[in-house]
């Protein structure tokens, strides 16, 4: 994902920036609700940036020149397909501490897995553990995620195409 900045017209960083010295610049991933998990932003000076990977959102100082170009690599672009599982199958809390319980959604997808294997992989699409899944539109089912590191993983089902977004924390 790029960011790319042409010629601007403002002469007042602090007034256009609604009292900040500049953009808020990055990719963040968010709730349903609208609270940030996390984020991947850009801090410091617009000509040298920092990446900045946790905290408060901190603004650029000051506005891009023309012609910057502030690239990001996000998750999911090793060739792992992510789409919103969370219309099939429910996977609570996340973020998460030590587990997630997963339940169907939708009964016609869970009669065509009876069985099945919930995969964890994490964002480079390396595939970090597999469980046994049988979880039903009735009850849900407890997948242990504590021999992880905190981070932002991908939740595959077999025979539910894509992925969900979980974070351990």
């Amino acid at each position: 994902i790029e960011f790319r900045y042409g010629s601007s017209l403002i002469p007042n960083p602090g007034l256009f920036y609604g009292g900040e010295d500049g953009a808020i610049v990055g990719l963040g991933l968010f709730t349903q609700a609208g609270d940030l998990i996390s984020a991947e932003l850009l801090s410091g000076a617009a000509s040298s940036p920092q990446l900045q990977t946790g905290g408060l959102p901190q603004p650029l100082t000051g506005t891009p020149a023309p012609n910057t170009v502030y690239r990001f690599n996000p998750p999911g672009t090793t060739g792992l397909f992510e789409s919103d599982l969370s219309h099939r199958i429910l996977a609570y809390p996340n973020p998460t501490h030590n587990g997630l319980w997963i339940r169907i959604l939708d009964a016609n997808q869970n009669a065509q897995i009876p069985t099945s294997m919930a995969h964890i992989r994490d964002l480079q699409g390396r595939l970090l553990m597999s469980a046994a899944l049988n979880p039903t539109t009735e009850s849900a089912q407890w997948i242990d995620l504590r021999g992880l590191s905190t981070g932002v993983y991908l939740l595959q089902v077999e025979g539910m195409g894509g992925s969900m977004r979980i974070v351990r924390n």
